[in-house]
């Protein structure tokens, strides 16, 4: 070796490390230019690059002196950081296998090479990586933090916990630390807690976003939503590039009916979704916009970015002619909620002949009435919410499922890992979500021919198999014939002899545009009264002033209390003239149980699943003149019915009699109907 070359080179590691990295580079670019292949000089200077963030340049350097000596363990392990800095973690790979063969005690190697598998979604590998890196070094908290976050994403959620936990064990004071925690009690639904770890890390670092979203999911959770709101709005200040922040934002102000600038938001969201943009939970996107290509568009960019490249398993059953079609229902709504009410008659009827039914309960135990019956319908309950993802699947995997029927689309508390690694040869979406799941998957969407016609079957990534009457399941709750225990108006603060319109509906589906409308109503119907499903106190605020801003007395927004109890529930809203429905997310089961004690339902059919279920339950009921196709035709029609009470009546005793003879209360039928579906289903894969 050049003496004179020595000589510079240890003159440049005094300055790069006296501070003075441009002098310390000039010295080593003069180097390289009189002996471009000298090795140190490319490292040292791949590495000042990288200190001075330029990535690009450093892995440029890096790379030309992995060509002279790939053999050396600290070279690899920069190479990969520099890949991985560029977010090329791929390319990272090999570089960080070569680095921990090269030096196997090395806890950083391995704790880097965890990360790029974190990103890459490798999920077990990179568990392997960390819990390597904390052997070699068990104090090590970057290592502990990383796997509690990889566990995490695995449903690991109690070792999770243990490791977020040492993680603050070990420093106490860091922000890190107390905000993943934060986002592991968030996954064990203890949301009070995580308030809390979220409030630390506020307080130790207040310019970071991570913690403000963490303790508004949490807020919102407890439906504390006016936190939540404020919450995402500071995340949202501190960074507007934040995904799916804006999403979060426009829900949660839908959730309490706060529509200051609301409706510019949604445009910025559409906007973005439509440039690619992670921005929105597909979920949200069923509400403010009909546009089923915008709903596919949104599921399409959420799978690909919370799964990554799915590898599916190729799952193959030959069944005998006389063997049951082995059955099993996925939901974390097996409770007192909708989904969970209506399939209790569905699971009770199915043919035990032909199939073996089990229910796989995503929920954590409440104990409630709705659970406890669904555990005794069900062939098999199995409970496997406090599982880790691999965990359940090797127990799905025990039940040799031929058709798993997933009720949770992309509402809160799905297990998507499971149908995305493939659990049986038909997977089925159904009845949970009003919307395309936009993966390959999903085989079949359960659907009818007016909810998804012909013309808009390309828009969903599933097959469309077709109930001949309405796809939505006859609510499992009927009242009798008798009037007799209908509460009194006076009882349900109503005016004695005011005209009752009413929306049950979600205060999220309500729009400021169909409020409107509403409002000309109460305007133009003198002595007539709307009756809301939400007594929140902020809810109720916004709703009265927004009343009171169209010229409506505040006063004539009736706001109804929650009752425990289906039958009272549905006692008392029989005490309503007519029922206003919401385009875009209409009423589902809300609309069924209004027909279903005879009050006449008036919708806004849309253009996409979501926004025609009302419709089609009215079309197969046999009453179409309640389908509005305008906003304008909704207003005429709300208002003939109103003041015409020939027309209203002819419409109730109309009802009165379908209610009895319709297949949309029919449950044995319906169910006929979706084992058809099944059995065609089985036949085409046998």
């Amino acid at each position: 070796m050049n003496q004179q070359t020595e000589f510079m080179f240890q003159q440049a590691l005094q300055a790069l490390q006296n501070g003075n990295s441009k002098y310390g580079e000039s010295i080593l670019l003069g180097i390289l230019k009189s002996s471009p292949k000298y090795y140190p000089a490319l490292h040292v200077m791949g590495l000042s690059r990288a200190m001075a963030e330029d990535h690009l340049g450093a892995l440029q350097y890096l790379q030309k002196a992995a060509k002279i000596n790939s053999l050396d363990a600290g070279l690899q392990y920069n190479l990969a950081k520099a890949y991985g800095a560029l977010e090329r973690h791929h390319e990272s790979l090999p570089h960080h296998v070569q680095a921990t063969k090269l030096a196997p005690q090395n806890p950083e190697a391995w704790l880097n090479y965890g990360r790029s598998l974190s990103f890459l979604k490798k999920y077990p590998e990179a568990i392997k990586a960390n819990e390597e890196c904390l052997r070699l070094n068990p104090n090590y908290f970057e290592a502990c933090i990383n796997l509690g976050m990889v566990l995490l994403t695995q449903g690991e959620y109690s070792k999770a916990f243990e490791y977020c936990q040492q993680s603050i064990k070990l420093q106490p004071a860091s922000y890190e630390a107390w905000v993943k925690f934060a986002g592991v009690l968030l996954g064990l639904y203890r949301y009070s807690e995580a308030i809390v770890a979220s409030e630390r890390a506020i307080e130790l670092d207040p310019t970071s976003c991570e913690a403000y979203i963490v303790g508004g999911m949490a807020n919102s959770e407890l439906h504390q939503f006016q936190i939540a709101l404020t919450l995402f709005e500071k995340a949202l200040s501190i960074n507007p590039g934040e995904e799916y922040l804006l999403g979060r934002i426009v829900n949660i102000k839908r959730q309490i009916a706060s529509w200051e600038n609301l409706d510019l938001l949604t445009d910025q969201l559409i906007g973005d979704i439509r440039l690619g943009k992670k921005v929105c939970p597909p979920c949200s996107t069923l509400v403010f916009d009909d546009s089923a290509d915008l709903q596919s568009l949104a599921a399409q960019i959420w799978v690909k970015d919370k799964l990554g490249a799915t590898s599916q398993r190729t799952l193959a059953r030959t069944k005998g002619a006389e063997e049951k079609i082995r059955l099993a229902y996925f939901s974390s709504d097996f409770r007192e909620h909708p989904v969970g009410e209506l399939v209790q008659k569905i699971i009770e009827l199915h043919d035990r002949s032909k199939f073996y039914v089990m229910g796989f309960f995503l929920n954590q135990k409440t104990g409630d009435a709705v659970e406890r019956s669904l555990e005794g319908l069900f062939d098999e309950s199995i409970h496997i919410s406090d599982l880790s993802d691999a965990d359940a699947e090797k127990l799905v995997d025990s039940r040799s499922i031929d058709i798993a029927i997933d009720l949770n689309g992309y509402t809160d508390g799905n297990k998507m890992q499971l149908f995305a690694n493939r659990i049986a040869p038909i997977q089925v979406n159904y009845l949970g979500y009003a919307g395309t799941m936009g993966c390959d998957f999903f085989d079949y969407i359960v659907a009818d021919r007016y909810v998804i016609p012909e013309d808009k079957q390309a828009q969903f990534s599933e097959a469309v198999a077709c109930m001949p009457d309405c796809f939505f399941p006859p609510p499992s709750f009927m009242l009798g014939e008798s009037v007799n225990d209908i509460p009194s108006r006076a009882s349900q603060r109503l005016p004695e002899n005011a005209f009752v319109f009413a929306c049950f509906n979600n205060v999220f589906k309500i729009s400021p545009s169909i409020f409107a409308i509403w409002m000309r109503l109460l305007k133009a119907v003198p002595n007539s009264i709307l009756w809301i499903s939400s007594s929140r106190p902020e809810v109720v605020e916004n709703f009265r002033r927004y009343a009171e801003a169209e010229g409506v007395a505040p006063d004539r927004l009736i706001f109804a209390d929650r009752v425990s109890s289906k039958a009272d529930h549905l006692q008392r809203i029989r005490n309503t003239d007519i029922f206003l429905d919401t385009p875009n997310y209409n009423a589902h089961t809300t609309a069924a149980e209004f027909l279903s004690v005879g009050v006449p339902v008036l919708t806004l059919s849309g253009n996409t699943f979501a926004g025609r279920v009302a419709a089609s339950q009215l079309l197969t009921l046999g009453l179409p003149e309640l389908i509005a196709d305008s906003k304008e035709d909704y207003f005429n029609k709300a208002f003939e019915l109103a003041t015409d009470k020939a027309m209203l009546n002819m419409i109730k005793e109309r009802l009165q009699l379908l209610r009895t003879s319709s297949p949309l209360f029919d449950n044995a039928t319906y169910v006929k109907n979706l084992e058809s579906l099944y059995l065609q289903m089985q036949n085409r894969q046998n």
